[in-house]
């Protein structure tokens, strides 16, 4: 992938400082990183968790009033929306 998702590691950072509950973000990173394009199957599913995870913090107000939080869920969304499309792609080959 042209553009890597931002890190496990660099979002449970985020979650001690500003004290927000993971609600599977880290697994699905942390499975996104591991499996990388060699299954694109599976990285696909990785994906989907990754944006759903994404998606149901963005509801939070705790965590969208905390910018950088705020900002990092932005980066991985995009990144992974990317990656999707990219993997998406490969598969069809």
């Amino acid at each position: 992938m042209a553009n890597p998702l931002p890190t496990a590691s660099q979002w449970k950072s985020l979650m001690l400082k500003y004290q927000i509950k993971d609600n599977g973000l880290v697994s699905a990173l942390g499975r996104c990183e591991k499996l990388g394009v060699a299954e694109p199957a599976e990285m696909l599913k990785a994906l989907e968790t990754v944006l759903k995870c994404v998606a149901g913090l963005m509801k939070d107000k705790g965590v969208t009033s905390e910018k950088a939080a705020s900002s990092f869920l932005d980066a991985v969304r995009i990144s992974a929306e990317k990656a999707r499309k990219e993997v998406s792609a490969m598969t069809k080959r």
